[in-house]
């Protein structure tokens, strides 16, 4: 069944950056898109069901560090998140961890604070990326193909 595609921006954005930047992966989250429009929640490994009010969002892995997020309703899929988060990050990560081991701390305890930032931000930044998605703040967009 081909349902609507709605992405959020930032997801939509990362999709986008993806097709330039890597067209393995590319090729890997367009099938996994199609999978994911084909047989729903059902045949895909390694999905992942989101807890509490967010119950109805999954996860979905593309490679080892990035994920699709999304959520299927009324032959609609909402796509909120499309992996990047590593590219997001890796500028910031050298020059804080750079910093803090300047302020005395070991590089360990510095990549450590890192990472327990970043995963607040993301649980920030995720929460208000789904509730955009529940307000309807999403842009319909079909896949594309590299040769588009």
């Amino acid at each position: 069944m081909i349902m609507v595609k709605f992405w959020h921006s930032e997801a939509l954005r990362a999709y986008l950056i993806w097709r330039t930047r890597n067209k393995e992966t590319f090729k890997k989250i367009n099938e996994l898109i199609k999978r994911i429009e084909f047989d729903g929640y059902n045949e895909i490994s390694k999905v992942e069901s989101f807890k509490h009010e967010f119950s109805s969002y999954w996860s979905v892995k593309i490679n080892t560090n990035s994920k699709i997020i999304f959520c299927i309703a009324d032959n609609k899929l909402r796509i909120i998140h499309c992996g990047l988060d590593d590219d997001l990050y890796s500028d910031l990560k050298a020059s804080r961890v750079q910093r803090w081991s300047e302020m005395g701390l070991d590089e360990t305890t510095a990549f450590t604070v890192f990472k327990t930032e970043i995963a607040v931000k993301n649980i920030l930044r995720m929460r208000k990326v789904i509730l955009d998605a529940e307000e309807g703040k999403l842009i319909e967009h079909e896949i594309v193909d590299l040769d588009d």
